[in-house]
């Protein structure tokens, strides 16, 4: 009864289906700015990727959470982790996704990639998405050969030689097929390129590369699936009308170097960090966006907004977000001057923390300052005048939150899969 409440409450805008833009949201596994070519990577070929940034728009300041689930219940919920956070794993029964937003307002909702939110094989839907093909939803099964996939709540057997990423992208592809005529959201957490490090089809015969290598293989094959998604859109004749988001979920895995700007940047997801948090985001939506560069802050609650303010739908008064409307069409910016996070990872290490930052200073709950353009890594506390200025802002932000205690967890207990 809440939530039919709340979606009868929901005040659409005037626009007709016709005007509605399609949106894709695709949401790579592990995956840091640093990767990227298009930000200064060097060691992972993304020429798709790159010819998007060129030809949309490329946000440099773009913040997740340091681990998967915390950064998907935060996507999907417009609301930061402090306020709906349940546990590694699960979304809170009765959240409020933008899959109900969106299907209120005349969408078909789509998913396919990794799922890891818990719940039974329907869950997909009770959370708002009337189709999926997706991995993880009730078993953890392998996500790269011969996978083991859901598909609309029925296990997908796979046969030997099958490529997890290439069936679920043929799935994407069809979906968006079957949709070009009315207005659909496909929302596309791919599996790649989250450990393990498995060669991939283009890499597969005579493959004799270290698992380290794979690596940079794994980041250059899903780029080449995003490149796929965007030919596609243009084969159909969609690509006018259609919002293409790309992001990464958290950091890159400790286990992965790549050269960066000149320099070796070890990943550092799962750390309450720069580098564990700080993420690409390339929107592509020829005609309407205005190419460029933006550095308007930017943090997971923002998509909700984003989505429901394409779609001519209020955004709802749960979300902390900001549109990215007016910054991706260059009328105006995001509006945002910090990103605050509530982060409990205690399960994998003592990683528990609550911070906020400007996109320069960083303050966490205990006033430690740190300078993360002169410091990415934060190695050391910064202090000065600028520093006491800085923790004068941002301290303030992270008492007006309110946020709920840490949980106190066994050390002990550790959950199958935790590794995001």
């Amino acid at each position: 009864m809440i939530r039919i409440a709340f979606l009868s409450a929901v005040v659409a805008v005037a626009i007709s289906a016709a005007e509605k833009p399609n949106i894709i949201f695709i949401l790579a596994d592990d995956l840091g700015q640093e990767c990227v070519g298009a930000y200064g990577g060097t060691s992972c070929p993304t020429p798709n990727l790159d010819r998007l940034a060129t030809e949309g728009v490329r946000f440099t300041r773009c913040y997740s959470q340091p681990l998967c689930t915390p950064s998907r219940v935060q996507l999907m919920t417009g609301m930061y982790n402090s306020r709906n956070y349940v546990g590694f794993g699960e979304l809170k029964t009765g959240s409020i996704t933008f899959g109900h937003l969106l299907s209120q307002a005349g969408y078909t909702t789509g998913i396919t990639g990794k799922w890891q939110l818990g719940g039974g094989e329907m869950v997909p839907k009770d959370f708002g998405f009337s189709t999926w093909n997706l991995w993880q939803v009730t078993t953890r099964d392998s996500r790269y050969w011969e996978p083991g996939l859901s598909v609309d709540g029925k296990p997908a057997p796979a046969t030997k030689g099958d490529y997890g990423p290439d069936l679920q992208q043929q799935w994407a592809l069809n979906f968006i097929t079957a949709n070009k005529t009315r207005p659909f959201i496909l929302y596309y957490p791919m599996v790649l390129p989250h450990k393990p490090l498995d060669p991939t089809p283009d890499g597969k015969k005579g493959d004799a590369a270290g698992k380290l290598e794979r690596f940079p293989a794994m980041v250059t094959y899903l780029d080449k699936l995003v490149g796929g998604v965007a030919e596609h859109l243009r084969k159909e004749g969609i690509e006018r009308n259609t919002l293409l988001i790309f992001t990464g979920d958290n950091g890159t895995d400790r286990g992965n170097t790549v050269t960066f700007r000149g320099q070796q940047v070890k990943g550092e997801k799962n750390r309450a960090s720069e580098r564990g948090t700080h993420v690409p985001l390339i929107v592509s939506w020829p005609g309407t966006a205005k190419s460029g560069v933006r550095e308007d802050l930017v943090d997971f609650t923002d998509m909700v907004a984003t989505f429901t303010d394409a779609a001519g739908v209020a955004k709802p008064k749960t979300c902390d977000g900001h549109s990215l409307l007016p910054a991706i069409k260059g009328t105006g910016g995001t509006g945002r001057t910090w990103v605050y996070g509530w982060y409990y990872g205690s399960d994998m290490g003592k990683t528990d923390a609550e911070w906020a930052h400007d996109g320069r200073w960083w303050v966490d709950a205990s006033g430690q300052t740190y300078d993360i353009d002169a410091d990415p890594a934060m190695l050391k506390p910064a202090h000065g005048a600028e520093a006491e200025a800085a923790k004068a802002k941002l301290l303030p932000v992270i008492k007006a939150m309110a946020a709920p205690s840490f949980p106190k967890v066994d050390p002990g207990k550790k959950k199958s899969g935790e590794d995001g």
